[in-house]
C-alpha cells in the first residue's frame, strides 16, 4: 500500500497554513482576498514538480491534498467569485491567479472523489457553462496556435471542460447538474467545431460522461477517431510502466464505447486498429484496479461482436487474451470473455455453433431447436440446471441483436422466437428457481442474461408476457427488490463491476414488470397484491439514473400510482416533464426513422393515458406542453394506426379537463375532424367524435333528436352488461320506458349514445371502476350534465368508492346500491324515476 511521504505532507500543511497567513494579511488591503503569487506557490506545489512518483502514488499523495484543502482552503469559494465576476462582465479576462486556481481545481478533481462532489455540489459546474456559452469562448476564437487571447481562451475552455469531466467521472450526480444547465449542447458544438484536436477529445470525453443521452451518439470524423486511437497507445504504455498520461486508459475507452454506439464509427474504429488496441489492453492489464479496465473493454467488444465477428475472430492476439481472461479467477471477467469467444465463433467449448441470426427478411433462425439442443447436451453432462451460463450468454446475444434494424421486423422476429421458447425453453423455470436462491443476494452471472432474455421477449409478446405474469416470476422479482443488496444507493450504471451487474439486474427487472403491464393489465392487480408499489416507490426516490427513474415512472403510470410519488405539484411536474422530453420526444424522432427506441412512442402514449385517469395530472401535462407532440403523432404524420388510436384516447380523456385549450389549437383540432370519418378502423373515428364531442364541436348535419318526455337511458360499461339488462328487464316491468344500447360493440357506440341522451329525460348511470376509466362511458355521462338531464347513480360492483370525476359529478347525490340490494333499491329507483318523469 502506498503511504505518503511525511516531509511532503509537512510541505502541504506549511503551505496551506502559508495560505491562510497570506489571505488574512491580504483581506486588509486587497479586494480580490488573495494575491497572484499566493495561487502560483499552491499550483506548483500541486500541479508542478512538488509531487513526484510513480501514478498510483501521484493520485494518493493528490487525494490528501483535496481532503484538506476541502477544509481548509478558500480555493472554491474564490474559484466561484472569480467566475461570477466573468459572468457579470460577459468575458474572461486573463487573471493569473485565476488560472491557476482553475487548474488546482482540475488536478484535485481528477485524483479525488471527494473533492469532485465538493466542487459539483458547491454549483460551480453551472458557472462553468455559463462561461462556456461566451461569444469569446465560441469555438471560432479557441485556438492554441491562434493568438495569444485565442491561445488564452482555448487553454481556459479546455481545463473548464476537464473539470467538467472530472467530476462526471467521479461523481455520476454531476450528470444531472450538467444536463439541467444546458451542458450538453455546448459540449456537442465543441466536439463539433472546435479547431484543436485536443479539445475535441476533451469534450468526447464530456460526452462519454453523458453517455445515457441519446444525443451522444453522433457521426464524428474519422479523425477524431484517428486522434482518440492515437492518445490510447501511449496511455497503455505509460500505466503498464506505472506512470501519468493525459487520459487514463479507462476513460478513453469508454469514451470509444459511446462512439462505437454509431455504426459508422464502429466500422471506422475497426479499420483504424481499435481492436488491436483492446488487444494490447488484455495483454498488459489483468489485476487489481485494472479489472474496472478490463470490464471496460469487454464492454466495448461486445458492440464489435456482432457486427463485426470476422474482424474480431481473425485478430489473434485479441482472441488469445479473451482466452486468457476465459481462465482467470473472476467469474464477471471469465463470463464476459466466453460469451465473446462464443459469440464470434471462437470458441473451444465443443458448444455448437448455431448460425448467426441475419438482420435481412430471409428465414428466421430456429432459436427454439438450437436452444433445446443446448439443452440437451447440458444435460447429457450432469448439469442440474439443465444449461451453462455460456448457454444463456449466447441466447440472449442473438435476441439481444434482433433489436437492431427494422422496428416491425425486429418485434416479429423476436415474437416467434417467443412462441418457441414458451413451449421448449426452461428458461422462466430456471428464472424462477434462480429467484427463489436469492435469498441472500448472490448474483449468478448467467441470471442477468436470463432476465435480459425475458425482458427482449416480454417486450414484444403479449402471451409471453401473460405466460411469464403467470408463473409467479413477478412476485419473486418483487422480494428481490427488497433485498438490502439490490438498494439504489448500490447501483451504479458507471460503478465498480458488482454496482453495474446489480444496476443491470435492477433495470431489467422493472422493464419486465412493465412490459407484463403493457402486454397484460392483469398483472397490475398481481403487483399490488405482491405489496410492489411501496417497493416500487422506494426504488424512484433513491434512483440515480434517468434510464432506471424512466422505466420505474412507467411502472407507477401503469399502476396508476403516480399521485403516490411523495412530494407537491412540483415533484410531480418534474416527473411529466421528464417522461414528455426524456422518453416521448427521443422515442417519436427515432421512429418517425422507422427505428427501435427504448420505449415505443406506443408505449409512453399508453403511460400517458394512464397518469391522465387523475384530472389534475391531465390538466398539469396538457400545460406542459403535451398538444405538441400530439400534433406530431397524428396523420398526415405516418407512425402507424396503433400509435394514432393510443394518441386519440389519451386526446379524449385530456379533452374532458382541457377543453378550452384544445379548443383554441386548431391544427390539432383539425387533424382530430380528419379522423371522424375514419371508417376502415371504428376504433379510431370514435375516440375522434369523443374529442370533438367534448370541446363541443359541430359532428353532424343532423339536428338533434326530441327528447322522449317519459324516456330513461342506462349508462354502463360493456364489462357490467349483465347488471345493466337485470335493471332494464327491471324497470321495464315497472312500467318505465327505457333506451339502451344493448351491444356496445357495434357501430359508433359514441353516436348511439347522443341519440340516447339527447332523446331521455333521465340518465340512470351504473357506477363500477371500469365506468370511471372509460373514456366513452365519461362521455356519456358528460353530455348527459351539459343537457342538463337528471342523472341517478347506481352501484355496479361491490366495494367501489366513488373518487375522481364521478364524485366531483355526484355532488352530495347517494348512490342505489342495486349489486347488494336489488330488488329493494329496484324499487326505490322506480319510484325515484316515476317522480321524476311526471
Amino acid at each position: 500500500m502506498f503511504r505518503p511521504d511525511p516531509d511532503m505532507m509537512n510541505l502541504l500543511a506549511h503551505q496551506l497554513e502559508l495560505l491562510n497567513q497570506l489571505r488574512s494579511a491580504a483581506q486588509a488591503a486587497n479586494a480580490d482576498g488573495v494575491r497572484p503569487n499566493d495561487y502560483s506557490k499552491l499550483h506548483d506545489l500541486i500541479c508542478g514538480g512538488g509531487i513526484v512518483g510513480n501514478r498510483h502514488g501521484i493520485i494518493r499523495q493528490r487525494e490528501n491534498i483535496a481532503t484538506q484543502m476541502i477544509q481548509k482552503s478558500p480555493i472554491m469559494k474564490d474559484a466561484k467569485e472569480f467566475a461570477l465576476e466573468n459572468i457579470r462582465l460577459g468575458s474572461i479576462r486573463d487573471r493569473a491567479e485565476e488560472r491557476c486556481c482553475r487548474e488546482i481545481i482540475c488536478s484535485l478533481t481528477d485524483s479525488s472523489p471527494t473533492f469532485a462532489e465538493y466542487v459539483a455540489e458547491s454549483g460551480y459546474l453551472e458557472l462553468l457553462l455559463k462561461e462556456l456559452n461566451f461569444q469569446q469562448m465560441a469555438p471560432a476564437n479557441l485556438n492554441p496556435a491562434g493568438s495569444s487571447d485565442q491561445k488564452f481562451a482555448h487553454n481556459f475552455a479546455f481545463t473548464s471542460l476537464s473539470i467538467l469531466h472530472n467530476c462526471l467521472w467521479r461523481y455520476t450526480p454531476s450528470k444531472n447538474r450538467v444536463l439541467g444547465a444546458g451542458g450538453l449542447n455546448i459540449v456537442m458544438s465543441l466536439v463539433r467545431n472546435a479547431k484543436s484536436d485536443a479539445m475535441k477529445m476533451e469534450a468526447l470525453m464530456v460526452l462519454a460522461d453523458l453517455e445515457d443521452s441519446n444525443a451522444t451518439v453522433f457521426e464524428t470524423t474519422r479523425d477524431i477517431l484517428q486522434f482518440a486511437l492515437n492518445n490510447l497507445v501511449p496511455a497503455i504504455a505509460a500505466e503498464l510502466m506505472d506512470q501519468m498520461n493525459q487520459f487514463c486508459v479507462e476513460e478513453l475507452l469508454r469514451c470509444l464505447n459511446v462512439l462505437a454506439k454509431n455504426d459508422n464509427n464502429a466500422k471506422n474504429l475497426v479499420e483504424l486498429g481499435i481492436l488491436d488496441a483492446i488487444a494490447k489492453i488484455l495483454e498488459t492489464k489483468s489485476h487489481g484496479d485494472d479489472v474496472k479496465v478490463i470490464t471496460v473493454a469487454i464492454n466495448v467488444l461486445r458492440r464489435f461482436s456482432t457486427a463485426f465477428p470476422s474482424a474480431m475472430k481473425s485478430n489473434t492476439e485479441l482472441i488469445e487474451g479473451l482466452r486468457k481472461l476465459k481462465a482467470s479467477g473472476n467469474s464477471e471477467i471469465s463470463d464476459g470473455a466466453a460469451a465473446l469467444l462464443l459469440s464470434v465463433g471462437a470458441n473451444q467449448e465443443g458448444i455448437p455453433e448455431a448460425p448467426r441470426p441475419t438482420m435481412t427478411t430471409g428465414e428466421e433462425p430456429d432459436f427454439g431447436t438450437f436452444l433445446s439442443q443446448l439443452l440437451s447436451q447440458a444435460g447429457s453432462s450432469g448439469n442440474s440446471s439443465g444449461t451453462r451460463s455460456n448457454d444463456y450468454v449466447a441466447l440472449d446475444s442473438w435476441i439481444s441483436s434482433l433489436m437492431q434494424g427494422n422496428k416491425a421486423e425486429s418485434i416479429k422476429k423476436r415474437e416467434n422466437i417467443a412462441q418457441q421458447m414458451m413451449l421448449k425453453s426452461p428458461v422462466v423455470k430456471n428464472a424462477k428457481e434462480l429467484a427463489e436462491g436469492n435469498v441472500n443476494f448472490k448474483l449468478v452471472p448467467h441470471e442477468i442474461h436470463i432476465r435480459n432474455i425475458i425482458r427482449n421477449l416480454t417486450d414484444s409478446s403479449p402471451e409471453f408476457a401473460k405466460h411469464v405474469a403467470e408463473s409467479g416470476y413477478l412476485e419473486l422479482m418483487v422480494d428481490e427488490l427488497r433485498l438490502p443488496g439490490l438498494r439504489q444507493a448500490k447501483l451504479d450504471p458507471h460503478g465498480d463491476i458488482a454496482q453495474r451487474m446489480h444496476y443491470d439486474f435492477v433495470f431489467s427487472a422493472f422493464w419486465i414488470l412493465d412490459n407484463c403491464m403493457w402486454h397484460y393489465p392483469e398483472t397490475k392487480n398481481i403487483l399490488r397484491s405482491a405489496g410492489g408499489l411501496e417497493i416500487i416507490l422506494n426504488h424512484l426516490s433513491h434512483a440515480k439514473s434517468e434510464r432506471m427513474r424512466m422505466v420505474i415512472i412507467m411502472v407507477l403510470a401503469k399502476l396508476s400510482s403516480l399521485d403516490s410519488i411523495p412530494g407537491d405539484k412540483e415533484a410531480t411536474d418534474n416527473v411529466f416533464k421528464f417522461i414528455l422530453e426524456n422518453a416521448l420526444e427521443p422515442a417519436l424522432e427515432k421512429e418517425a426513422k422507422g427505428e427501435l427506441h427504448r420505449f415505443s412512442v406506443e408505449r409512453i402514449l399508453h403511460s400517458l393515458k394512464c397518469i391522465t385517469q387523475n384530472d389534475e395530472s391531465a390538466e398539469q401535462l396538457v400545460k406542459l406542453g403535451i398538444f405538441d407532440p400530439m400534433r406530431k403523432l397524428l396523420p398526415p404524420n405516418e407512425f402507424g394506426n396503433d400509435v394514432t388510436k393510443i394518441c386519440l384516447r389519451l386526446l379524449h380523456q385530456l379533452s374532458f379537463t382541457s377543453a378550452q385549450a384544445l379548443r383554441e389549437n386548431r391544427l390539432l383540432l383539425k387533424q382530430v375532424k380528419s379522423l371522424k370519418d375514419f371508417q376502415s378502423i371504428p376504433a379510431i373515428s370514435e375516440s375522434a367524435f369523443g374529442v370533438l364531442l367534448s370541446v363541443d364541436e359541430p359532428i353532424n348535419d343532423q339536428t338533434a333528436c326530441t327528447p322522449v318526455s317519459n324516456q330513461v337511458m342506462i349508462s354502463y360499461c360493456s364489462t357490467e352488461q349483465q347488471m345493466a339488462f337485470k335493471l332494464r328487464d327491471a324497470l321495464l316491468k315497472g312500467g318505465i320506458n327505457v333506451w339502451i344500447d344493448a351491444n356496445k360493440t357495434e357501430g359508433s357506440v359514441l353516436n348511439k349514445m347522443v341519440e340516447g341522451v339527447e332523446g331521455s329525460r333521465v340518465v340512470v348511470i351504473l357506477v363500477s371502476e371500469a365506468y370511471s376509466k372509460c373514456e366513452n362511458c365519461r362521455s356519456e355521462a358528460t353530455y348527459a350534465h351539459r343537457l342538463g338531464r337528471h342523472k341517478l347513480y347506481t352501484l355496479a360492483e361491490g366495494g367501489y368508492e366513488s373518487c375522481g370525476w364521478i364524485e366531483a359529478m355526484m355532488g352530495d347525490e347517494l348512490f342505489y346500491d342495486i349489486f347488494a340490494r336489488f330488488d329493494v333499491m329496484k324499487g326505490k329507483l322506480i319510484s325515484k324515476l316515476n317522480t321524476l318523469l311526471v
